[in-house]
This record gives C-alpha cells, sequence and structure tokens, in this order.
C-alpha cells in the first residue's frame, strides 16, 4: 500500500500510510512514507500539517523510496526509539523544521538515510556513517554544535550539494563583466 505524490509539472511529497494490526495497542501502528521512487521537487516532504505528532508511539516509522519526513517544532521525534526504518541516503532523508522535540542519543549515528536540518546541538560525538548524509536544509544554513568529535566515516557523506545559491547569484556572486 502506497501514497505516492504527483508525477507532473510540480512533483508532490509521498503521503502517509497508517498501518495496524488487531495485537497492536491503538495508535502504536506503522507509519510509512514510501514516495514509490518518485522524485519529490525540492523542498517537498511530508509533515504533521497542523496535528502536532509522537513518533515514538509507533511500532516502526518507515521512510523508504524516495520518502521524505518532515519534522516540524509541534512533533515529537526520538532516534533513541529503535523505530526508524530506511533504505540509504538516496531515497530516505529525515527534514528537521525544527530541533525543538527531537532527541538525540549520545553519541549518535547518522545511518543509512539523509538527515537535513538547520541548527542543531548534539551532546557527544557524531558519527555520519556508511551510507549516511548530514546535509543542510535547502535554502537554510546548517549550524552544528557538536560539544564531542564529528567524524564522517569511509561511505558517509557531510554534504550541501545543490543548497548554494543559482548561477551569478548570493554574497559570492562576483561581477559579471569582469
Amino acid at each position: 500500500m502506497l501514497a505516492c505524490g504527483g508525477n507532473g509539472a510540480y512533483p508532490a511529497a509521498a503521503g502517509t500510510v497508517y498501518r495496524q494490526t488487531g495485537a497492536q495497542a491503538a495508535g502504536a501502528g506503522t507509519v510509512t512514507i514510501d514516495n514509490g521512487g518518485l522524485l519529490a521537487a525540492a523542498g517537498c516532504y511530508t509533515d504533521s500539517a497542523l496535528t502536532p505528532v509522537n513518533y515514538g508511539q509507533f511500532t516502526a516509522v518507515i521512510v523508504s523510496n524516495r520518502g521524505n519526513l518532515a519534522v516540524t517544532s509541534n512533533d515529537t521525534f526520538s532516534f533513541t526509539s529503535g523505530n526508524l526504518v530506511t533504505q540509504n541516503r538516496d531515497t530516505s532523508k529525515i527534514t528537521l523544521l525544527s530541533t525543538n522535540g527531537v532527541t538525540f542519543p549520545s553519541p549518535f549515528i547518522v545511518g543509512a538515510y539523509t538527515l537535513e536540518l538547520g541548527t542543531a546541538s548534539f551532546n557527544g560525538d557524531v558519527t555520519v556513517s556508511a551510507p549516511g548524509r548530514l546535509s543542510p536544509r535547502k535554502g537554510y544554513p546548517m549550524a552544528l554544535t557538536v560539544n564531542g568529535n564529528l567524524t564522517v566515516a569511509s561511505g558517509g557523506e557531510l554534504s550541501g550539494r545543490g543548497c548554494g545559491y543559482p548561477t551569478s547569484q548570493g554574497p559570492g556572486a562576483g561581477d559579471p563583466r569582469s
């Protein structure tokens, strides 16, 4: 079961599928953000809209096939809960629109997904493992405070690819007449 975004002139983000078995407590099922391999437009993601979500209540949060889960300032998301299921950095993305309700373990390991964020503080070591990626949100600077070591393992990425200004724009654009 999928809820893919459109593939037209403005490709959209994945919808959300919630599945719960009879054996699971109410609200403790599995949330899936799966875009069926379709590439959504830049900055397009799946968020909880206006309803705060505690992602820790779910048995699993699956982000796959170019799904992009956005965590807002109203949400609660814990990287310590162990319920995040991803594929790799090219097909699973977590975008932190805010880190207000986010819990990072110490040490923190960016695993098989891309973690996009703006400002974040980590109390302890951070490792970007293979095949993980740590990247700024499109159009926003990334400001990290790591009270420990930041390690990018072989096969991991710390990337700003595609996050800069268009040609001849931005503070370092230069003079086209020169």
